[in-house]
């Protein structure tokens, strides 16, 4: 049991659909309708950002097995991303109850931030501490994220740098001197919005070559190239490199026709 979710995890995480999708038929094929197999679908449901569907199957999952954490957790992931955030707290609630451990409370915080407020959202978590100093890369790419938001830049910043240390497993010291060393390790395509989030971050920090390297490497990875194209753009464009900037939001333009963005000769 305990390796098969392991296994739907890492699918998951990776956006993995076809082996996902083999897991599938094969959890079906051994158990029948069984809680795993009503997972196992809802898994591959929420990886194919079918959430409608994947909500209906872990409708079934817990009705079968009420006590299911995992179920519970994808449940709030799936409602999050459907901006229901009270529902998917009410899911993340669920399954604290019945594990505990720092990331759960740190979905907890996240979502009643949405709903409330950070001062709100920091009331469940039981040790800030343990989660402030938390080396997942999840609750430290969802921690730069909130910095971001607060408009801390140089902190969201600095976590972000440490984040792809460690995704990359580079030896350099996290620092925006060694950025282009940390750029050229590839990660797992699941991380590309490290990048995106990176790039951002440094842009409000009005450090534009910094982004533009970011974005570039986010064009790289073959996702969301037309937004990574966009801020290209106004990188440059912030730079005063008009031609260059109006280059990369023509081709900005051709993967998404509704994208109309140029920068204005001065």
């Amino acid at each position: 049991m305990k390796r098969i979710l392991a296994c739907i995890t890492s699918c998951i995480e990776s956006e993995r659909n076809i082996q996902l999708y083999r897991l599938c038929s094969a959890i079906v094929k051994k158990f029948g309708r069984h809680e795993l197999s009503y997972y196992a679908y809802a898994a591959f449901a929420y990886v194919s950002k079918r959430y409608v569907d994947a909500e209906d199957f872990l409708t079934l999952c817990l009705k079968t097995n009420p006590n299911f954490v995992d179920a519970y957790v994808l449940y709030g992931h799936t409602l999050f991303i459907s901006e229901t955030y009270f529902e998917a707290l009410e899911n993340y609630v669920e399954a604290a109850g019945r594990l505990k451990n720092v990331e759960l409370q740190f979905y907890c915080a996240i979502t009643e931030k949405y709903l409330n407020g950070l001062q709100t959202g920091e009331e469940h978590i039981s040790d800030f501490d343990v989660f402030r100093k938390s080396w997942n890369p999840y609750v430290m790419n969802e921690l730069g994220v909130i910095l971001y938001y607060d408009k801390c830049y140089e902190l969201a910043s600095k976590h972000f740098l440490f984040l792809l240390k460690r995704l990359t497993n580079s030896e350099v010291k996290p620092i925006l001197s060694n950025l282009p060393i940390l750029l050229e390790a590839n990660v797992n395509s699941y991380w590309n919005a490290v990048y995106f989030n990176l790039g951002h971050t440094l842009f409000k920090m009005e450090k534009y070559f910094n982004a533009l390297a970011c974005f570039e490497k986010a064009v790289t990875t073959g996702q969301n190239r037309c937004d990574a194209l966009e801020m290209i753009g106004f990188c440059y464009g912030m730079l005063g490199m008009i031609y260059r900037a109006n280059d990369a939001m023509f081709k900005a333009n051709i993967l998404n026709p509704e994208c109309q963005h140029f920068i204005p000769r001065v």
